[in-house]
């Protein structure tokens, strides 16, 4: 699970991976502050989730 902060918000963003029996993947959005979670896309060759490194700025 990765996490984004906004800079001087209280919004926290979560970015969730979900996969089911057959190993199809999926990439959930979920925010505290607006109390939701919603569906991005499926994870396919075109469609990759990679997570950024906080140091690489």
């Amino acid at each position: 699970m990765s996490m984004k902060t906004s800079s001087g918000s209280v919004d926290r963003e979560f970015f969730v991976v979900m996969s089911n029996e057959q190993g199809i993947k999926a990439l959930f959005r979920a925010s505290l502050m607006l109390n939701a979670v919603e569906f991005q896309y499926v994870l396919d060759d075109k469609h990759v989730f990679v997570q950024e490194d906080a140091d690489a700025s």
